[in-house]
């Protein structure tokens, strides 16, 4: 439901004839970013404890939540 959604929230924002252009590229980037993130992450468990992420995780939500 999620995915499908993203899409047409986005293909209603560009012209016809880009749609596919503009969704693809989304595609790629949001693969991408999640790759990059997951490769993160596991280097930070190697280093870290699971105790200082999940305080890593809160601030970083807390930021977000006043960002809002």
């Amino acid at each position: 439901m999620q995915k499908k959604t993203e899409k047409t929230v986005l293909s209603r924002g560009v012209d016809v004839k880009h749609v596919g252009k503009t969704v693809g590229s989304y595609h790629f980037y949001i693969s991408v970013w999640t790759s990059v993130a997951i490769i993160l992450a596991g280097y930070l468990v190697d280093f870290l404890t699971i105790g200082s992420l999940f305080y890593i995780a809160s601030i970083l939500y807390g930021i977000a939540g006043l960002m809002i």
